[in-house]
């Protein structure tokens, strides 16, 4: 069945909402349809590997090079974009078996292939996009490869007769943060980039550089990892890595504040720029949070060692930064329209993005029950919240055609 892209990535995103409210009525129902860390794991490749990647790469092809598609480009998108729902289904019945980790590897691969030849367009292309966006793309794929080394070091340790549980648990922590801390919120920055090129909102060559460099020292030095008090040498760069990404979003958001953030807010859809505004504060606060994580004396409060704190971390950067930006950019370009639904499905989002993080945060606290404001049945709230909050986006999805040529988006893509 032939679907247009942009739909397709738009129902991936109300699909993860909508798991997202399965998992919520767990606590208050009992039920669920399949293990809970089946149902976990499925979420994550839906939500990262479906609506993310394929939102991005939407948005990588068109702000690297006018939205010139080619057919190989093409190819990779819709067989990237079947994977992830392969793997999702996988991981749903069956957990992470041997299966599902080799269809990851491939999902991978093909991501890099991906990066190459849109590389190759760029350079066909050279002058459309600028130089913030390209230099932010070309430290964001860097930093996607480093963290494909870790799965792939899982079976060359095994072989060698080295494997243990504990090299298996830093592999994965390896990859998440050089994928979530590193590539995806570079990526974001190379879109922002080139959204504000749009608006006539251009940033100096030099500051970028320094983002950039800050964010991938930052993912470099500070692996993510919780207070380790044997580990003193790991605790000194932790802290360091931790430091220079604050630094690097302190600069976001003071060059956000002096350089066209009222214009933007003023051109963009009702609640849009709002919700771009939210979106920079709360970068800042969970880079914030996480390096403050790592001293000793706020372990027991903010570590991502909590699994409930772990969730925020994480929800953060998808529901509460990346997620709202790459709705903004559809509107951007004109792939979404206001309606009167707009800025209330703002409203409702952000709405139940606090419900929900409140009561991961009052339960990863302990704290008594009685002072919790909101019980497990107001989470099932937020997360039905967020669900109609992204719904009411989706009735200004562009589906005419002539959008579509004036991308120059050939028909294979449309057809993905």
């Amino acid at each position: 069945m032939k679907k247009n892209a942009q739909i397709t990535v738009l129902l991936l995103l109300l699909l993860v909402a909508a798991v997202g409210i399965l998992l919520r009525q767990a606590p208050i129902t009992g039920w669920l349809p399949a293990p809970y860390d089946n149902i976990r794991h499925s979420l994550n490749h839906l939500a990262f590997l479906g609506w993310a990647w394929g939102a991005i790469s939407l948005g990588l092809v068109e702000v690297l090079t006018g939205g010139r598609w080619n057919r190989p480009l093409a190819v990779l998108f819709g067989i990237n974009m079947a994977l992830s729902l392969v793997l999702t289904f996988l991981t749903l019945l069956y957990g992470y078996g041997k299966t599902a980790i080799a269809l990851l590897g491939v999902h991978t691969a093909i991501s890099i292939l991906f990066f190459i030849l849109l590389g190759f367009q760029i350079r066909r292309h050279e002058g459309i996009s600028g130089v913030p966006e390209r230099r932010a793309w070309r430290w964001a794929s860097t930093l996607f490869v480093i963290s494909a080394l870790g799965p792939l070091m899982i079976p060359v340790v095994r072989d060698l007769g080295f494997y243990s549980p504990y090299f298996r648990e830093w592999a994965v922590n390896f990859y998440l943060h050089f994928h979530y801390d590193g590539w995806l919120v570079l990526i974001w920055l190379s879109l922002w980039f080139g959204l504000r090129a749009q608006y006539g909102l251009a940033i100096p060559k030099r500051r970028v550089g320094w983002m950039a460099v800050l964010l991938t020292a930052g993912a470099l030095f500070s692996l993510g990892l919780p207070y380790q008090p044997q580990y003193p040498a790991l605790q000194k760069w932790n802290l360091l890595g931790g430091l220079l990404r604050v630094i690097a979003a302190s600069l976001l958001v003071v060059d956000w504040r002096r350089s066209g953030a009222r214009q933007m807010r003023q051109l963009l859809p009702p609640g849009a720029g709002w919700a771009l505004a939210t979106g920079m504060l709360l970068f800042f606060v969970r880079e914030l949070l996480q390096w403050l994580a790592a001293w000793p004396f706020l372990d027991r409060w903010l570590s991502p060692a909590i699994p409930e704190l772990q969730i925020v971390y994480l929800q953060l950067l998808f529901l509460g930064v990346i997620t709202p930006f790459l709705l903004i950019f559809f509107y951007a370009q004109n792939w979404l329209k206001t309606t009167q639904y707009t800025r209330w499905g703002w409203r409702i989002y952000w709405i139940g993005f606090i419900v929900t993080n409140w009561y991961l945060v009052s339960a990863g606290w302990r704290l008594p029950k009685q002072l919790w404001p909101v019980p497990p049945m107001g989470m099932f709230i937020g997360s039905i919240a967020i669900f109609t909050g992204l719904l009411m986006q989706i009735p200004g999805l562009q589906l005419r055609t002539q959008r579509m040529r004036e991308m120059k988006v050939p028909a294979e893509l449309s057809d993905v």
